[in-house]
């Protein structure tokens, strides 16, 4: 696995962890400038990661394999977008590390719900694919573990 990959696993794991600290904890904190500026900080890298992917990735993959990717590609991409969206659509502007800043274009609070919406079941997602990791993760642990007790 790439350093890309690695970061980009470790920024969306943090960014769902600030994302449910700051929604259900702490609702009026400046996490949300943070996460803000860190969404689109996401978005590039995942931007980046996906062109070097089609580039220099494996081309000999199986179907579910490249399932997988398309999937995963787009799950990471939708993220970051429907909550750039969501805050544009509300009339906000997005501050990213005081470098740059968007400027909401046009205000329909329906789209910005719909945005919303999308932001959160796609942060579901992650949620359930950070857990299987994580579990994934300590399985492989704790098998490692029993067979060197064997020995």
């Amino acid at each position: 696995m790439t350093f890309l990959k690695k970061l980009l696993k470790f920024l969306i794991s943090i960014m769902l962890i600030v994302g449910l600290v700051m929604t259900y904890l702490y609702p009026n904190s400046s996490l949300y400038y943070a996460h803000k500026a860190g969404g689109v900080l996401v978005l590039i890298l995942v931007a980046i990661s996906i062109f070097f992917q089609y580039i220099f990735g494996r081309r000999n993959i199986s179907r579910f394999q490249s399932l997988m990717r398309y999937t995963f590609n787009t799950l990471t991409l939708l993220m970051p977008i429907a909550g750039i969206l969501m805050i544009l659509f509300k009339g906000g502007s997005i501050d990213i590390f005081g470098v740059i800043e968007l400027k909401s274009f046009y205000k329909d609070l329906e789209l910005a719900r719909i945005a919303r919406l999308t932001h959160k079941i796609v942060g579901i997602f992650f949620a359930i694919l950070l857990a299987i990791n994580v579990v994934k993760f300590f399985t492989k642990k704790l098998q490692g573990r029993a067979y060197n007790l064997k020995k």
